[in-house]
């Protein structure tokens, strides 16, 4: 029994261990760059961009913040452990502004979600990108924007994913719900 308690606590101090150094040893694996990929009215609209330490061309996810296009930003969204992860497995990550409604309408926003795929590949050798293995992400808003990509952009993405995505935005063929329910008492 002690040799069993022993076990655990041994195994649960390696995972906080690791927990701490991890993040230590992925900051070597990679370089941060921020660009500016276009400006529109003075306004620079950025991407980060996150390069693994190798020689080689690199396979690009380009991963798009939600917020239901209102807030959000390239800082936020994209989770360190996939990002990592990519990176271990020598992907580029770009992780990508874009201007946010109401202040910019749809097609202003899905113009600049193409713009910043178009530079990328013209700025592939800078990056060392393989312009022939392209991956656009995105979830909830971003999905949209991630979808959007397949029909904007040529040659379109090689991958795109879309998590938790709204899919059409039209009035055509829906019905309004009971709205009785909402004037229900709820729960006590």
């Amino acid at each position: 029994m002690n040799y069993i308690l022993n076990l655990k606590n041994w195994i649960v101090a390696i995972s906080l261990a690791m927990l701490l150094i991890f993040p230590v040893f992925s900051q070597q694996l990679f370089e941060k760059h921020v660009f500016v990929y276009k400006i529109v009215k003075g306004h620079e609209i950025k991407a980060n961009i996150f390069l693994p330490n190798t020689n080689q061309k690199h396979p690009v996810v380009v991963y798009f913040h939600g917020g239901g296009f209102v807030f959000g930003n390239r800082d936020e969204g994209l989770e360190d452990v996939l990002r990592d992860k990519l990176l271990a497995h020598n992907y580029a990550v770009v992780s990508a502004d874009y201007r946010l409604a109401p202040e910019t309408k749809l097609d202003d926003i899905l113009k600049d979600v193409s713009d910043v795929v178009i530079w990328l590949r013209e700025k592939n050798e800078q990056f060392q990108i393989d312009i022939n293995k392209i991956a656009i992400v995105g979830g909830s808003a971003a999905g949209y924007l991630a979808l959007s990509t397949g029909y904007s952009v040529k040659p379109s993405p090689q991958a795109i994913v879309a998590i938790s995505t709204p899919t059409d935005f039209s009035k055509a063929n829906t019905q309004k719900g009971d709205e009785s329910i909402l004037k229900q008492p709820g729960p006590c």
